[in-house]
């Protein structure tokens, strides 16, 4: 029985879901915008400005070549070798004169000149296998309701595996993307040039953020992203 438990405890320390609590947490539900509560840079050149409610934010775009998320630069990211993102989601509506691109996603890019997107449209999901060619996709259901998308980025070998609703979906890797900015990133949002939606995202959180979320702080790793409010 002793072995048998320390052979447990073993494999649940070296679990991802055990790891390391996420250190970015932002709630829709805490009143505050990401760039309030998260210190997220907002990215807004759309006419209608994000929309918070008491259980979501709304993000528009109701043309193509206009952009509105979040971003995390690398002087707030310190990227762990297993980077995990992950947010909750209900694409509305959108359209897209690219088969490539959609008005709703999440951009990771875990090492300089190395990135990968998880684009949402209405009833698929899909990675991009390099920045002009959609990879590996998935027809799921994004608009009945809220789902969740947990993407888990392997740092050093560009592994790629994006789960739906706890259910691993899709696999790919990293691509060189040497048009981004050169340093490590997480946005989530529109990221798109020819493409517009709306989305709603009730929370998002990753765990490679150097300072938590306003006056949130971690609790016991176990937790796995649940955090609470100091007195």
């Amino acid at each position: 029985m002793p072995r048998l438990f320390i052979g447990l405890t073993l494999l649940l320390s070296a679990s991802p879901l055990f790891a390391q609590p996420f250190e970015a947490n932002w709630e829709a539900t805490s009143e505050e915008l990401p760039s309030q509560s998260c210190r997220y840079n907002v990215i807004d050149t759309s006419p209608t400005n994000p929309n918070l409610n008491p259980e979501f934010l709304t993000l528009s775009t109701p043309n193509n070549n206009q952009f509105l998320g979040y971003e995390h630069l690398s002087g707030h990211l310190q990227v762990p070798s297993m980077l995990v993102v992950e947010a909750r989601i209900r694409f509305n509506s959108g359209s897209s004169s690219q088969s490539n691109q959609t008005g709703c996603g999440i951009v990771i890019e875990p090492i300089p000149d190395q990135t990968t997107i998880l684009y949402l449209e209405d009833g698929a999901i899909f990675l991009l296998a390099d920045p002009n060619t959609r990879g590996a996709q998935s027809a799921i259901p994004t608009s009945d309701g809220f789902h969740t998308y947990r993407i888990e980025v392997q740092r050093d070998t560009g592994v790629v595996q994006v789960f739906y609703d706890d259910k691993l979906t899709l696999e790919g890797t990293t691509y060189a993307f040497t048009a981004s900015d050169g340093l490590p990133s997480i946005y989530w949002g529109d990221p798109a040039n020819a493409a517009r939606a709306d989305s709603d995202w009730m929370w998002f959180r990753h765990n490679a953020a150097t300072l938590a979320c306003g006056n949130l702080t971690p609790v016991s790793s176990t937790t796995w992203g649940k955090l609470k409010r100091t007195p």
